[in-house]
């Protein structure tokens, strides 16, 4: 057996293991640990830092699932990334003329271009697409398809119960304003009843996945949280991987290859949109 200098055994075998196995076994999980720390390390997540939304939000939430990932506005720093995020709250055209500024712009569609798991969050999920009505703005092209106002259709969706605010990852979104003043938009139900339906569209709202994917696993039926006024149509109906319902269908997840985007705020999602963010770092593109 094994000692230290004052003849004290390192460790007593119990009952059920030899000194062998223990020393397996404790060496062996400390080799498991030491290749998650490295696989951890050299699973480098930068989000995108151009000064705009919930930034820091989306950082604290990957380090709350044992995923710290760095905030950069360095173009140099996004194109040296395992993985990228973009997040943000905001209009698309200030959006697009700080990450042009940054040359973030090209950084983002190297890093999609090259295969490199790519989300879009909120503001950025749009900015995923070519164009966007609001600020008439050209947008970064990674996803085809347009962005619109969100207009409340005549039939109101049925909006499940309320949901009690987030308790994980609830820091506050930084200029988390709405990109609009708030409008009511006056409409008639299929019973002929007078409904007020609010733009933006803030709360939660059920998804429905429409195709399986290892990033969406267990959030069909599930609620995230929304805040946005505006609302994503791709080109490609294949590229529409959820929905969500506010006095209509509208696209919440949509996603092609190594890119993925959510309209709504996984960091601000409770376990559902943790568990979201963890399967993206732990994500190996095909």
């Amino acid at each position: 057996m094994k000692t230290t200098n004052q003849g004290e055994p390192l460790f007593a075998p119990t009952d059920d293991a030899t000194e062998s196995e223990q020393w397996h076994a404790t060496t062996g999980n400390e080799a498991a640990a030491t290749q998650n720390s490295k696989l951890k390390t050299q699973n480098s997540i930068v989000v995108v830092d151009y000064g705009l939304g919930n930034l820091r939000s989306v950082v604290n939430a990957f380090a709350s699932i044992g995923y710290p990932a760095t905030l950069s506005s360095d173009a140099a720093a996004v194109r040296a990334a395992d993985r990228v995020v973009l997040p943000g709250v905001g209009a698309a055209g200030e959006a697009m003329r700080r990450l042009r500024e940054l040359g973030l712009d090209d950084a983002v569609r190297e890093a999609a271009t090259m295969g490199k798991p790519t989300l879009g969050l909120c503001l950025g999920m749009q900015l995923f697409f070519d164009y966007s009505e609001e600020n008439d703005t050209p947008c970064l092209g990674i996803l085809p398809g347009k962005v619109r106002r969100l207009n409340p259709g005549i039939n109101v969706g049925q909006q499940g119960g309320p949901l009690p605010a987030p308790t994980v990852g609830t820091e506050a979104l930084q200029q988390g304003e709405p990109r609009a003043p708030t409008e009511i938009a006056t409409v008639s139900t299929i019973y002929n009843l007078q409904s007020t339906i609010k733009i933006p569209h803030i709360g939660w709202s059920q998804l429905t996945v429409c195709h399986a994917h290892p990033l969406l696993t267990g959030m069909d039926g599930e609620y995230i949280y929304f805040v946005h006024s505006y609302i994503c149509e791709p080109m490609i109906a294949d590229i529409a991987w959820a929905t969500a319902d506010y006095s209509g269908e509208f696209v919440a997840i949509a996603g092609r290859g190594n890119v993925i985007a959510v309209q709504g705020h996984p960091e601000r999602s409770d376990v559902v949109g943790l568990g979201f963010l963890k399967r993206f770092a732990e994500w190996q593109v095909l």
